[in-house]
């Protein structure tokens, strides 16, 4: 039997704040989290699109999250790597998350800074992967996804939001890397499980589904819940997934992350086997409309080919004429991309594109550039992501 999973009914994000209290409690997570300073929330912030829009974690439910951790005495961190490459700090501040959390008192962080930690290669052929040190450096890490559909994975929940870890392009290029439904959520569960291996303090997960997002995909439109209703929270996330997966409507067979970790021991096997505390998730309410399918994930060179693009959409370019040779961009590079030869700053074909070096040169003299023909892809989705209608 797996730890308690947490299911609470809210209609409202003003009244949110007693049940998150109450979530957390019952599931174990505020034990877990007994004596802790710092706890970094990490939302779901893939696109910089207002609350209303149902894609991103809403603000609301960060901020009375953030309460009830405060009130225990808890330093709150609010932190992710958006979709959009090399452009998390706008989208926090097109979602309302930055002067939310600020207004708060909580500390809004960039997972696309470094410095980074290695984690060790996993899978066939082994990828190695890198993730902030932020994540190491706090008492405990929540996922705090939105509940909404997803074309690739059916549904985006606590593990799929586990791939706003990976700083810059690394997210697309896993995408590359592990092309299949099933084999890109085997990565994510790795991804968790070697993150905790490293010494991440997963505490678990709490699902922002007061509002839930339907739809999306092909030819399917989005389609807002705004009556949904729920929270859910517990220590396992693929635990969390898996009920809030059924009252979303799915068969936990008919995702991948579910399915991957059922096999493999990583999650619960049914939902039998599940400790649930409060209503049956079979009896939610009317299921969220089930996504379409985009080009993309029609097959694996298909799914290659888009996230190959998507991982070239940017990459560092260094304006001499502004860098002053501070060096931090050489200091934070993960892979020793980036060095000075004879004066200059020089960032070689080994980079990854985590885009750390931009994020911190304190003279601004690394920027993005975008290669001809992909920059018309590249403000398309500037355009759709940072509060522009979507047509991505």
């Amino acid at each position: 039997m797996t730890s308690p999973v947490v299911l609470r009914r809210c209609q409202d994000y003003d009244t949110a704040e007693p049940v998150l209290q109450e979530v957390l409690e019952a599931s174990g997570i505020a034990r877990d989290l007994q004596g802790a300073r710092r706890v970094l929330l990490k939302p779901n912030q893939v696109m910089g699109l207002p609350p209303e829009r149902c894609r991103t974690t809403d603000p609301r439910f960060l901020v009375a999250l953030t309460r009830v951790l405060q009130r225990r005495g808890i330093e709150v961190l609010v932190g992710d790597s958006a979709g959009l490459i090399g452009f998390t700090g706008p989208v926090m501040q097109a979602t309302g998350v930055q002067e939310a959390m600020e207004r708060q008192g909580a500390k809004v962080v960039s997972l696309d800074v470094g410095p980074f930690r290695l984690l060790p290669p996993s899978g066939r052929p082994p990828v190695a992967l890198f993730v902030s040190e932020v994540l190491f450096q706090v008492d405990g890490v929540l996922s705090v996804p939105k509940l909404v559909t997803h074309p690739l994975m059916g549904l985006s929940l606590s593990l799929k939001n586990l791939m706003g870890i990976l700083p810059g392009a690394l997210k697309p290029s896993l995408h590359v890397f592990r092309p299949g439904r099933d084999a890109l959520a085997e990565a994510l569960l790795d991804l968790h499980r070697l993150s905790a291996e490293a010494g991440v303090q997963w505490a678990g997960a709490v699902v922002d589904g007061i509002w839930a997002l339907g739809g999306r995909g092909g030819a399917v439109p989005p389609s807002p819940r705004y009556d949904f209703g729920l929270v859910a929270g517990g220590r396992d996330l693929a635990a969390v997934d898996l009920a809030c997966a059924v009252a979303a409507g799915f068969s936990p067979g008919e995702l991948p992350l579910c399915r991957q970790a059922m096999r493999s021991g990583r999650g619960p096997a049914s939902l039998e086997d599940l400790a649930l505390d409060g209503p049956d998730p079979r009896s939610w309410g009317p299921p969220l409309e089930r996504p379409g399918e985009d080009w993309a994930e029609r097959t694996t060179w298909s799914t290659r080919v888009y996230y190959f693009l998507r991982s070239r959409l940017v990459r560092p370019a260094v304006d001499r004429t502004r860098c002053r040779g501070h060096q931090r961009c050489v200091a934070v590079c993960p892979v020793s991309a980036v060095s000075r030869q004879g004066g200059r700053t020089i960032i070689g074909r080994d980079c990854v594109r985590c885009l750390a070096c931009v994020e911190q040169c304190p003279e601004g003299a690394i920027g993005l550039r975008s290669p001809w023909p992909l920059g018309f892809l590249y403000r398309r989705r500037i355009r759709g992501g940072l509060g522009r209608p979507d047509r991505s």
